[in-house]
């Protein structure tokens, strides 16, 4: 079995910040609206890193305290959330 990367998420506290960010300073292009996820308490945006080998950047900000994301940005600040796989 071949496993192939989908995307890595990344948790930020301000997603218009960080995409903004990413499109200056790497050159990253938006590829999705920002979406909204009420379930997990995320709004969140993906962006293509221009590489081959993986397909997108996930931008994720918690959007209140009850956000699945909310403690781990608190504890660890803007950083590497997850790696998703292709299935």
């Amino acid at each position: 079995m071949k496993l192939k990367i989908d995307h890595i998420g990344y948790v930020v506290k301000n997603l218009n910040e960080a995409k903004n960010y990413f499109k200056t300073f790497y050159n990253f292009k938006v590829i999705t609206k920002t979406i909204l996820e009420k379930a997990h308490g995320v709004k969140l945006v993906f962006l293509d890193m221009g590489t081959k080998t993986v397909t997108a950047l996930e931008l994720i900000q918690p959007i209140n305290k009850k956000s699945k994301v909310y403690n781990f940005l608190k504890a660890k600040g803007e950083s590497f959330h997850h790696i998703a796989y292709e299935v």
